[in-house]
């Protein structure tokens, strides 16, 4: 096998390239093991059966690499997937509470300090008959409901993983290096759910999380302050005070643009 110092070096460079697409792009597993073979493939070819043949015959070489390359990443886009509520494998579960539609169990952060309540219906889903009506209080249910993932989004435009992977760099710097984010958030009309964080001392906020942030937001990455009372720039229906929960919920904004 004969390869030069700069074609280790260009390699290297390359496989770096690329592997940052990967995980800006949060494909899965399997893509990066085919991605893995592909990089063994071709310096192996590009050290045996092409290391004789001419410039021509390499570029075409390499520019087969970077087709397959981008067939892999096409193939292992993340899937659709909900998003936890808290970035800890296997959770410890909350007490049961109890509101006026059921009862409800949330998940605990990593230290156990917050208690994280996510994707409780504050009405009905607004789809069929209800859109673009007000919204209706939403059906009791029967057990306990675990409020262990994020309702999905609204219905918007969505924007590549890559570029929400740049913004938590750039803008939120909550990027990690994990292969338990290869998913994307699913987007529906059904989206009408509160995100609740609290402490063992005093409630950050019941209030609506906002759900329509291309950059994270509603998934966790942003959490209100202390005594704070965050809500939705599309949706202000549903406020539940200090010290309150979801069965004092009470229609505060009525303005049809909010709904559906």
């Amino acid at each position: 096998m004969k390869t030069s110092i700069g074609f280790i070096l260009f390699f290297a460079l390359t496989a770096v390239l690329l592997a940052a697409v990967l995980e800006l792009g949060r494909n899965t597993l399997w893509g990066w093991g085919l991605f893995v073979l592909g990089l063994a493939a071709y310096f192996i070819l590009r050290g045996t059966v092409l290391a004789e043949r001419s410039f021509l015959w390499r570029l075409l070489g390499f520019a087969g690499f970077l087709l397959v390359f981008f067939a892999v990443f096409k193939l292992s886009a993340p899937p659709v997937r909900a998003v936890p509520a808290v970035r800890v494998k296997n959770p410890k579960p909350t007490g049961v509470i109890t509101v006026e539609q059921g009862k409800l169990q949330g998940v605990c952060s990593a230290d156990g300090s917050v208690e994280v309540f996510a994707g409780i219906p504050y009405a009905k889903p607004p789809v069929g008959e209800l859109r673009w009506k007000e919204p209706q209080p939403p059906e009791p249910w029967e057990g306990v409901r675990v409020c262990d993932t994020f309702a999905p989004m609204s219905m918007q435009t969505r924007n590549s993983p890559i570029f929400d992977s740049l913004s938590e760099i750039a803008v939120y710097h909550t990027f990690r290096i994990t292969p338990d984010d290869s998913r994307i958030a699913p987007m529906s009309e059904d989206s009408l759910y509160l995100n609740v964080w609290k402490t063992a001392v005093f409630l950050l906020s019941w209030s609506l999380i906002c759900s329509t942030s291309r950059f994270g937001c509603g998934r966790g990455a942003l959490r209100p302050r202390a005594g704070s009372e965050a809500g939705s720039p599309h949706r202000h229906g549903c406020r539940f005070p200090h010290g309150g929960g979801p069965g004092r919920c009470r229609t505060a904004r009525r303005d049809r643009s909010a709904y559906g």
